[in-house]
């Protein structure tokens, strides 16, 4: 899909182990040095700038995958490492930073391991956000629905559900954006995911 689509950037939002489980292949080499072919030696797979972390649970690494005719593709390689699966991230305001640093004209490929929780979640998030920084009405709700419709069970949980709400809530707070009603719903926010991720 990557070679085919000449995706810029993935963003896997889970880890090839959780808890025990397998939950995603690698699709990338072990280090640096190595190489990883593909489609019976159509593809090989390298790693062109070892994983950096550029944000707390956060790494950046930069491949490059070649056909056996020599036509290359770089892109970015995003993985979130710390996005529990059914659950939620801790720091809020890191989706949209990490959105933000992805803005790009070509579509790019967002992953997890069933490919609707954590994916739908930060998906829904994108079009929140595009339509909060163009000053149009976000209802959550309704993208939901319209993501859903393309792929179902988006947003997973009532968690997930509950955190894209919070991640407004937090750009709202960063540009100043206040309200009593808001400073409720964080502290509520803030007790229930302690309960439920503690």
């Amino acid at each position: 899909m990557i070679w085919q689509e000449k995706a810029p950037c993935v963003v896997m939002l889970c880890n090839i182990m959780e808890l025990g489980k397998k939950k995603c292949e690698q699709y990338w080499p072990e280090s640096v040095d190595g190489s990883m072919v593909l489609m019976d030696g159509k593809l090989t797979v390298k790693i062109t700038e070892a994983a950096k972390e550029v944000e707390q649970n956060i790494l950046l690494m930069k491949i490059s995958i070649t056909d056996d005719k020599g036509a290359v593709h770089a892109f970015e390689h995003w993985q979130w490492k710390a996005w529990p699966d059914r659950g939620v991230p801790e720091i809020p305001m890191a989706v949209f930073r990490l959105l933000i640093r992805l803005k790009t004209a070509s579509p790019i490929i967002v992953h997890c391991s069933a490919g609707i929780g954590r994916t739908g979640s930060i998906v829904g998030l994108e079009i929140a956000l595009v339509k909060f920084c163009a000053g149009e009405k976000v209802v959550l709700k309704e993208i939901v629905k319209d993501i859903r419709n393309q792929r179902h069970g988006s947003v997973q949980t009532d968690a997930q559900y509950l955190f894209m709400h919070r991640v407004l809530l937090a750009l709202a707070e960063n540009r100043k954006i206040t309200s009593p009603e808001m400073s409720v719903f964080v502290t509520e926010y803030d007790k229930l995911i302690a309960t439920k991720q503690g």
